[in-house]
């Protein structure tokens, strides 16, 4: 008989389920060598898929007590989803006879709440990710974690990886409280805290791992249903996800361990387990902004049922509920385990959190506050905290999409979709550093050497040779974070493009920027005579800020609106005593026709440098600056300059800071913005809309306090 093309791909769509599957990727697992099958039917490689490498360290995981961690997967065959565990071995390198308890439970929708498959990539993504944190039973050391799968679609089968974890204790107390907000859209229809009854104890007291499809007489249900887990295998922290009906594993499903916990009994005597009255048994459909906070009752050893809740002495748990990896929602990420991380002090962990864009558009549309943890560091790995980081014109073109270069995008951060954090300065202050750092140690500062860190979080860890240490005497984190763009940039413009003698002029536009600014002391400094353009004010204001920039060092202040008047070249010859000290430098950062009016009052043999572009209009050189004038337009983009020449940098660097020492050059004017572990991701991006619209009042600064 000829198969219909219907019964064909229905028996491909059969292969495609039975034949890829989906793997951990966070906590890294054990085994380069690690595929994606199922545990083998006769459970001759449990635990953790038993071969030549099955205990090969690719990375150790480290996981605080209470603190929110990230369960993620590569792979897109997902079989339906079905039911999950996490379970901890206290052994390194665990055998058949280990023992494995109980961390948290999933019902359903594990690893996806998809019907089918999510795709057919192995190497893709789509699954959802899950929340869960390591309960107070767990002391600090090192164990083995692992993930046990029963698929919902597909052949009866046992899914098993297993990774390093080193537990450290925290003392953070706010990771003991905070409620995990839930970010995908399914309904939480029933959260069963039936076993949360026993009392809180070691590792002893957490259940037994469930185990069944491995030829130990326990087998799940037909294919298309999840599975309910047994109540002695539940565990105290279960996640339940609506995706149809739960159904009971068959066989001979539960065994009696030795430490099983205690107000539990064996077999079917058991008295039937009692939802906590300080929880309702059933829980409206949670919206993306939500969270939610059980509270248990321990059960006294004497009682074989549960008995009244007494109020005044709960004991509070936060139930993590599962993070869809698609589409990201703002502002809703919980807290997962990055790859760079390090720690504040001793092994205790770092929260940390983080602005970040999964993709290129308006900062309002696609910017998150990230939170995650950093954990400790290692090797020549030194681990930070942000005191301030301005906002740039720089940062926010790199935001939409229209700067030549782009921090990495990436899920280091643990975030659903690669992405990317802005901000290219910053001054951070060295927390912990690796045993092999040489040039740094904790209470240091220190800058990015180079730009596109992404600057705009409270916290990161990098290598020791990605930052440079700066002398912190007698200066403050906001001089130190806005030292190595503007003030760099009107140096070398003043320095390298044309030979400028005491007396002669430059000419610039934007001359109120952080650049201008910086310009106008240095040349008042060297001897050098300055015009200098700003955008039109109205009565008083226009005046006033003419008058600042003249007391900065300016010679001459005016408008953007008088520049372009007919006459104005009249003007710039009496101010150079009839043409005969020489103008021979412009310096643009607007373009367009701003720009051009710059270039007509030149020299001959002049050079005017573009720095900016903030008009976003093209400049239209007439043939007659090039032929009878000769003039020169060229441009100067610090960041490409300074990966070039970084010793040169430095010592730039290190003679504007020498200055500000000594009280010969005044900081740009800021507008600080308070960013504290409370600060909420609208405020952020007040700040970053203002400098979007400009005429503000100083330079946008993050000001980092408690975080």
């Amino acid at each position: 008989m000829i198969p219909t093309k219907s019964q064909l791909t229905a028996l491909v769509a059969f292969l495609s389920l039975s034949r890829a599957h989906v793997k951990v990727e966070s906590p890294v697992p054990y085994g380069v060598g690690l595929n994606t099958n199922p545990l083998l039917p006769d459970g001759s490689d449990f635990p953790c898929k038993q071969r030549e490498d099955v205990y090969e360290l690719v990375k150790n995981n480290v996981m605080a007590v209470g603190q929110p961690q990230t369960l993620s997967f590569q792979g897109q065959a997902t079989h339906g989803g079905g039911s999950c565990q996490i379970s901890l071995s206290p052994d390194k390198n665990p055998t058949k006879d280990s023992i494995w308890k109980v961390i948290l439970s999933i019902e359903g929708g594990c690893p996806s709440k998809h019907p089918a498959n999510v795709g057919e990539d192995p190497s893709g993504y789509g699954a959802d990710k899950f929340q869960y944190s390591i309960p107070p039973q767990i002391s600090p050391g090192d164990y083995t974690w692992a993930f046990t799968w029963f698929n919902k679609i597909g052949d009866r089968e046992m899914y098993m990886n297993c990774a390093p974890i080193t537990v450290i204790a925290t003392s953070e107390k706010r990771f003991l409280t905070e409620a995990t907000e839930v970010n995908n859209s399914s309904s939480i229809s029933d959260l069963d805290d039936r076993n949360l009854r026993q009392r809180d104890g070691g590792m002893d007291s957490l259940p037994d791992m469930f185990m069944a499809n491995v030829g130990n007489g326990c087998s799940t249900a037909a294919s298309g249903t999840d599975l309910k887990f047994p109540d002695e295998n539940l565990g105290r922290t279960v996640q339940r996800i609506d995706t149809g009906p739960l159904t009971p594993p068959v066989g001979n499903c539960v065994k009696k361990s030795s430490s099983q916990p205690k107000g539990i009994e064996d077999g079917p005597s058991a008295p039937p387990a009692t939802p906590s009255t300080s929880t309702s048994a059933a829980v409206a459909p949670l919206t993306t902004s939500q969270s939610v906070t059980i509270t248990v009752q321990p059960q006294p050893e004497s009682q074989t049922a549960p008995p009244a809740v007494q109020p005044e002495t709960p004991t509070s748990e936060v139930l993590p509920l599962p993070v869809a990896s698609q589409p990201p929602v703002a502002d809703q990420s919980p807290a997962p385990i990055p790859d760079i991380i390090g720690a504040t002090t001793g092994s205790c962990p770092t929260p940390a959190k983080a602005l970040v864009y999964p993709k290129h558009g308006s900062p309002a549309d696609v910017l998150n506050l990230h939170t995650h943890s950093i954990s400790p560091p290692h090797s020549n790995l030194v681990t930070l905290r942000t005191l301030a980081a301005p906002l740039n014109p720089a940062d926010i073109n790199q935001i939409q999409g229209t700067y030549p270069t782009a921090p990495p995008f990436t899920q280091d951060l643990g975030t659903a979709q690669p992405s990317a954090v802005p901000g290219n300065e910053a001054c951070f202050e060295v927390l912990s550093a690796g045993s092999a750092c040489k040039s740094v140690s904790k209470g240091d500062w220190v800058i990015p050497r180079r730009t596109g860190l992404g600057t705009w979080r409270t916290h990161l860890q990098i290598a020791e040779d990605k930052v440079m240490k700066i002398d912190k005497e007698g200066l403050n984190a906001e001089q130190v974070a806005t030292i190595s763009v503007n003030p760099v940039t009107a140096y070398r413009m003043l320095k390298d493009f044309t030979t400028l003698k005491e007396g002669d002029w430059f000419i610039q536009n934007g001359a109120n920027s952080g650049v201008g600014r910086a310009a106008v002391q240095l040349g008042k400094r060297w001897g050098l005579k300055s015009i200098c353009v700003v955008r039109k004010r109205d009565g008083a204001e226009g005046e006033a800020l003419k008058k600042e920039m003249q007391e900065l060092g300016a010679t001459v202040g005016v408008n953007d609106e008088e520049i372009m008047e007919k006459g104005f070249g009249e003007r710039v010859k009496e101010w150079t005593n009839g043409g005969r000290e020489p103008l021979q430098l412009a310096l643009n950062c607007v373009g367009g026709d701003a720009g051009m009016a710059l270039a007509k009052n030149l020299d001959e043999g002049g050079t005017m440098v573009t720095y900016g572009a903030m008009s976003r209009s093209p400049l239209r050189v007439g043939a007659g600056m090039l032929i009878f004038k000769d003039l020169r337009f060229l441009g100067f983009w610090v960041s490409k300059w300074g990966d070039r020449f970084p010793d040169e940098k430095r010592k730039t660097i290190d003679e504007i800071l020498g200055l500000i020492r000594d009280g010969k050059f005044r900081d740009v004017p800021m507008v600080e913005v308070p960013w504290s572990y409370e600060t909420k991701k609208e405020e952020l991006l007040d700040a970053v809309q203002g400098t979007l619209e400009g005429f503000r009042k100083g330079k946008g600064i993050f000001k980092f306090g408690d975080t």
